[in-house]
C-alpha cells in the first residue's frame, strides 16, 4: 500500500494498533493477532545516586533498564495463548486423535436408534465410543450418569454397577461393530418423561486441543507490532509504525474470561539483544513503503 511518508517526520501520532506477531528464531510464525487494543511498551530503570551532608543528590547513574509489553485482545486467539503456556495448539488428525469430553442429555423416552424400552430396564445407545483409559486387555470405561429434574440440575446421581443395572445404578456395555456403546438403567428409578446425563470422553481426529503443562513456560520470541497513525501535520494520508522486540517472552500470569463482554490481557517482558552491537531493547522504525 502506498503512503504518504518524509523523513522530516518529528511527531507520529498514534491511531491505533494493527497486528501483532510472534516469531521464532527461524523466522517461522509463533503466534499472531489483529484484535488487540490498549497496546502501551513500559521502560523502567534503577537509580544509584550520590547525595552530599545535606541528603542533596549531587550525582545519580542510571542502570538495570527493563521493558515490559502489554496489550488486550477481545479474542480467544489459540495460538496466542498457547504460546501464553509455553506450549503449541494440537490439532487432530487420523494417527493423533484427541481426547475430548462428551455431555449427552437424553430424554427417557423411546426413540428409534437411541432410547430402547423394555418391562424392566432402558438402554440409551451412545453417540460416540468411549475412550478406553486402560489396555485392550484390561479396558477401562469412565462413564457417570445422573437424573435431571425439569431445570436441568441433578436429581439422582447414579453409579456404575455390572451385568445388571441395580436400583440406583447404571451399566455401561461396550459395543461392537455397528453396535454402540450403550448404558442401560432401571425404570423404577426415574418418572416417566425424565431426562439423564450422561458423560465420557471419546477420542476423535476433529479436535483442537491446548496443554497448559506446570513442566512448560513461555520461550522469548520476536515480536513486531504494526501500528498505524499519522503526521501530526498531515492528518489525510496515515503512516504506519513497526515495533520491534528481539527478545519478548510472554509472562505466566493471565486470566481467561469467559463472559462475551472480557478480554484477555497480555504482557511480555523483554530482554536486550546481547548479540547485538545496539543491545536493542526494542526498535521503533516509521518507514514509506
Amino acid at each position: 500500500m502506498a503512503v504518504a511518508f518524509s523523513t522530516d517526520l518529528s511527531t507520529f501520532v498514534p491511531e491505533r494498533p494493527i497486528y501483532a506477531v510472534g516469531e521464532n528464531s527461524d523466522g517461522s510464525l509463533a503466534w499472531m493477532t489483529n484484535q488487540l487494543m490498549d497496546f502501551q511498551i513500559s521502560v523502567d530503570a534503577e537509580e544509584d545516586t550520590k547525595i552530599d551532608a545535606n541528603g542533596n543528590t549531587i550525582f545519580s547513574i542510571s542502570r538495570a533498564k527493563s521493558c515490559d509489553v502489554s496489550f488486550t485482545t477481545p479474542l480467544l486467539t489459540l495460538e496466542l495463548v498457547a504460546s501464553m503456556n509455553g506450549s503449541e495448539v494440537e490439532r487432530g488428525t487420523s494417527n493423533n486423535k484427541i481426547a475430548v469430553p462428551k455431555f449427552e442429555t437424553v430424554k427417557l423416552v423411546a426413540t428409534a436408534g437411541k432410547v430402547t424400552k423394555d418391562t424392566n430396564f432402558t438402554t440409551i445407545s451412545l453417540a460416540q465410543d468411549v475412550r478406553n483409559s486402560g489396555t485392550t486387555g484390561t479396558p477401562v470405561h469412565k462413564v457417570s450418569a445422573a437424573f435431571l429434574t425439569k431445570d436441568g440440575s441433578t436429581r439422582k446421581k447414579l453409579e456404575m454397577g455390572h451385568t445388571t443395572p441395580g436400583s440406583g445404578e447404571f451399566v455401561f456395555t461396550q459395543g461392537s461393530g455397528a453396535t454402540a456403546d450403550a448404558v442401560t438403567v432401571r425404570n423404577a428409578d426415574y418418572d416417566e418423561g425424565s431426562s439423564i446425563l450422561i458423560t465420557y470422553e471419546y477420542y476423535t481426529a476433529e479436535a483442537i486441543q491446548i496443554v497448559n503443562s506446570a513442566e512448560e513456560f513461555p520461550v522469548a520470541s520476536v515480536v513486531k507490532v504494526l501500528v498505524r497513525g499519522y503526521d501530526i501535520c498531515d492528518k489525510t494520508s496515515p503512516i504506519y509504525a513497526y515495533f520491534i522486540f528481539p527478545a519478548a517472552k510472554f509472562q505466566t500470569n493471565y486470566t481467561l474470561g469467559m463472559a462475551l463482554d472480557q478480554n484477555i490481557d497480555c504482557s511480555l517482558t523483554c530482554s536486550y539483544d546481547y548479540c547485538s552491537e545496539a543491545r536493542e531493547l526494542y526498535r521503533m522504525v516509521v518507514a514509506g513503503e
